[in-house]
C-alpha cells in the first residue's frame, strides 16, 4: 500500500505548476548567482596572489641579507578565496580579511581599518556606523538558495497535503479501505522530500557545470566533498519545512488555513527571527573595546610588564647603555616579555569578540534558518570557521618560522635565550627555499564536519519531534 501511495503522490507533486515555477525560479538564480560569484571570485584570487608575491619577496630579501631586513620582513596572511564561498558566503567578506605577521615584534594583528563591535549578525563583525540594514542582506550563494527558496517550496509543496485530499474527498476513500495513516504521511513525507530533493540535487550540479564552464573554479575533490555535505545537510533542513507544511496541514480543515498558517512560520523562521536577533545585537553593548582602545590596551600592558621587568636588571642597567647589555639574557627575556604581554592582550580581546558571536549563535538556535546557515558554513569552511582556522594555522606558522631563524641565524650560544632582533641573528645568508612558507591550508572533511555536527544534530532533533507530532495528531484526524 506504501508503494500504491508513494508513486502516486510524486507523480502528483512533479506534474504540478508550482513545482515549474519554482523549479525555474531555483535554475534561474543559480545561474545568476554563478555569474556574478565567478567575476568576484577572480579578482579576489589576483588580490590575493599579489599579497601572497609580496610575502615571498620580502623573505627573498630577508634570505639574502637577514640582519638588513629584518624590520621588512612583515608578512600579510589573508583569507584566501576558496571556491566553497559559492556554497556559503557566510558573510566572510565583512569579517576581517586577515593578520599583520612582525617577526622581529612577535605580533600578529588584525588586519581591519574598522571601527568594530563583536557579536554581529551570526559571525561578522559590524561596524558601529554599519546601516543597521546590512543586517537583513543576503548573500548571492547557495544557501541563500536553499535557506529560503527551496524551504518555501517545501512548505508549497506540502500545505495541503491533508486538507487538499480532505476536500476533495479521496482521503475519506483512501481510508474506506484497510490502509495505515502512517502510510499517508509517510508517502506525503518521502515524496516531497524526492521532489525538493531533486531540484537541489540538479541545482548544485548546474553551478558546478557552470563554474567550471566559466574557468572560475576547477573541480576538486574537496569541492565535491564540500559540495556533498552540503547536499546532505541541505536535506535535513529542508525535511524539517517538509514536516512543518504537513504539520500544518493536519492542524486544519481548509487548505487556505494551512497556507497561511505555513507562510506566516516561513516568515518568522526564515527572515524576522534570525534577522531580528542580528539587529538588537547590532544595538546591544558589548564589554569589547574599538580597534583602537585594544591597541591603547596593548600598549599599556606592553609598558607596564616593562616596568616590573626592569627591577630584575643588572644595577647599572641604564637605556643609554643599551649597547653594553644588548646580549645580555636577562635584558632579551625582558624584551620578549614585553612584546609578549602586548600579544597577549590582542589575542585576549579578539578571543572576546570570537565568544561574543558564539553567544549571538547560541540565541537563534531556534530558527532552523539560522541553524542551516551555521552547518553551511562549517561543511563548507568559510566564514567564522574559515577565520579561526588562519588564525590557528598562522601561530603554528610563527613557531615554525622562529624555529628555522633560531636554527639557522641565531648568533647567540647554544642554550642562551633566544629573542629575534638585529643583534640576536648573524646576517649569513639563508636558503629562500628552506624558510617556511605560509599556506592558508583547506580543512579536512572530518574537520569541518565536526564543527557543523552541534548545528545538524539540533535540526535532526527538530526533525524528529516533529515527525512524532506529526504522526501523533494525524491518528486522531477526522478524515470525514
Amino acid at each position: 500500500m506504501l508503494k500504491v501511495l508513494l508513486k502516486r503522490q510524486l507523480i502528483e507533486d512533479i506534474l504540478t505548476s508550482r513545482f515549474y515555477i519554482s523549479l525555474v525560479l531555483i535554475f534561474g538564480a543559480v545561474c545568476a548567482f554563478a555569474l556574478v560569484f565567478a567575476d568576484h571570485f577572480q579578482k579576489s584570487q589576483d588580490s590575493y596572489l599579489k599579497v601572497m608575491a609580496q610575502n615571498d619577496r620580502y623573505l627573498q630579501q630577508f634570505a639574502k641579507s637577514p640582519k638588513e631586513h629584518l624590520n621588512s620582513s612583515i608578512q600579510s596572511f589573508m583569507l584566501k578565496p576558496k571556491p566553497e564561498l559559492f556554497i556559503s558566503e557566510a558573510y566572510e567578506g565583512n569579517i576581517p580579511q586577515g593578520f599583520l605577521y612582525e617577526p622581529y615584534m612577535y605580533s600578529v594583528e588584525l588586519l581591519s581599518l574598522k571601527e568594530e563591535v563583536s557579536a554581529a549578525q551570526h559571525y561578522r563583525f559590524v561596524s558601529k556606523k554599519e546601516n543597521l540594514a546590512d543586517v537583513l542582506t543576503y548573500s548571492p550563494d547557495l544557501t541563500f538558495i536553499v535557506q529560503v527558496l527551496l524551504s518555501f517550496l517545501a512548505l508549497i509543496l506540502t500545505f495541503g497535503a491533508v486538507t487538499a485530499e480532505k476536500e476533495k474527498g479521496t482521503l475519506r476513500l483512501i481510508y474506506s479501505n484497510p490502509a495505515k495513516r502512517a502510510y499517508f504521511i509517510l508517502a506525503k513525507y518521502l515524496s516531497a522530500l524526492f521532489t525538493v530533493g531533486i531540484s537541489l540535487f540538479i541545482g548544485l550540479i548546474l553551478s558546478l557545470i557552470l563554474l567550471n564552464v566559466l574557468s572560475a573554479v576547477p573541480l576538486s575533490s574537496s569541492l565535491i566533498s564540500s559540495y556533498s555535505l552540503f547536499f546532505l545537510v541541505s536535506i535535513i533542513y529542508l525535511s524539517v519545512f517538509i514536516l512543518l507544511g504537513i504539520l500544518c496541514s493536519v492542524l486544519s480543515h481548509r487548505s487556505k488555513n494551512s497556507l497561511v498558517l505555513c507562510l506566516l512560520i516561513w516568515v518568522f523562521l526564515v527572515i524576522v527571527f534570525p534577522k531580528s536577533t542580528g539587529m538588537l545585537l547590532t544595538l546591544k553593548r558589548f564589554d569589547v573595546p574599538t580597534e583602537e582602545e585594544i591597541y591603547q590596551l596593548a600598549q599599556k600592558a606592553s609598558i607596564e610588564t616593562e616596568d616590573r621587568l626592569e627591577k630584575q636588571l643588572p644595577p647599572d642597567w641604564s637605556r643609554k647603555y643599551y649597547e653594553k647589555y644588548r646580549l645580555n639574557e636577562l635584558l632579551l627575556k625582558f624584551q620578549f616579555e614585553s612584546d609578549k604581554s602586548k600579544q597577549d592582550t590582542l589575542d585576549y580581546y579578539l578571543r572576546k569578540k570570537l565568544s561574543a558571536v558564539g553567544a549571538a549563535r547560541r540565541v537563534n538556535f531556534l530558527s532552523p534558518a539560522s541553524l542551516f546557515e551555521y552547518s553551511s558554513s562549517s561543511v563548507s569552511g568559510t566564514g567564522l570557521f574559515h577565520f579561526e582556522n588562519l588564525w590557528t594555522e598562522i601561530r603554528r606558522y610563527e613557531d615554525d618560522f622562529l624555529s628555522f631563524v633560531k636554527n639557522e641565524g641565531s648568533v647567540l650560544e647554544k642554550g642562551a635565550f633566544f629573542y629575534l632582533n638585529y643583534d640576536t641573528i648573524s646576517d649569513k645568508p639563508l636558503d629562500f627555499n628552506a624558510i617556511p612558507k605560509f599556506e592558508d591550508k583547506n580543512p579536512k572533511s572530518s574537520e569541518r564536519l565536526k564543527d557543523a555536527l552541534p548545528y545538524v544534530g539540533l535540526l535532526l532533533l527538530y526533525n524528529l519531534l516533529l515527525f512524532v507530532v506529526v504522526f501523533y495528531k494525524f491518528q486522531t484526524y477526522d478524515v470525514r
